[in-house]
Formats: structure tokens, sequence, C-alpha cells
């Protein structure tokens, strides 16, 4: 229960903080190796974290980047993208479908970590 609390005060603190990005931005610029790539939110589907590295799946390709999903997390709009796992981040507009532990992004099912369960249901419930 107390880990549940946690996590309902947590979402309520994130939604009824004002954004500290600008709400009008719709892309980022990325390192992706040597280039800077201007990536669209809408193009995004899923970001997934391994170690110090980030991978960007997007519609059409995917990008690796050298930073964490925590740093990803904070530059990201919260009311477009929500962190499910330790390890996954998804863009709210591709979510097709929630299954018990997992969902639908794109075309592949992500795993909703114990951590963010009750804070993901709240979320998902809420929009």
């Amino acid at each position: 229960m107390d880990r549940l609390l946690k996590a309902v005060f947590k979402v309520k603190k994130r939604l009824l903080t004002p954004e500290k990005k600008l709400s009008n931005t719709k892309f980022l610029f990325l390192k992706s190796g040597t280039r800077q790539v201007k990536i669209q939110y809408d193009d995004i589907i899923y970001l997934e974290s391994d170690g110090n590295y980030l991978k960007f799946v997007l519609k059409d390709e995917k990008h690796l980047c050298r930073m964490n999903i925590s740093e990803m997390e904070e530059r990201l709009p919260s009311s477009k993208f929500l962190r499910i796992h330790k390890s996954y981040m998804i863009n709210l507009d591709q979510l097709k479908t929630i299954e018990n532990h997992r969902l639908f992004v794109g075309d592949t099912w992500l795993p909703i970590g114990r951590k963010y369960k009750d804070a993901v249901w709240y979320i998902l419930m809420s929009i």
C-alpha cells in the first residue's frame, strides 16, 4: 500500500507541476554517431535503455545515442511520453493495447515494470 501511495503522489505531482519544456516544441535534436539528427516527437514509438545508451525506435528508423533514459524522461513532454519500465518509455499516441503486465506499442509488446505498474495504470485510466 505504501508503494501505491508513493506512486499516486508522484503522478499527482507530475500532473500538477507545470512543464519546464516549451509546449510548442514538437522535436528534439539527438546526437546519433557523429551527426545531430532532428527527431519529431510524433515519430517516436518508444525508447529502450541499455546501460548508458538509449535506443530511439521511430516509425521508419532507429537511433542509438549515449545518454540514459532518466535524462530523456526530463526532456520529453510528460503529457506525451510515459515511463513504463526501468528500460522503456513510450509515446502515448503509439499505444495500441494494454494487457496485464505489458503494452503493445507500434508492433512490439513491452513489459510494464513492477515499480511503474500502479503509476502507469493510474495515468492510462485518467487519459
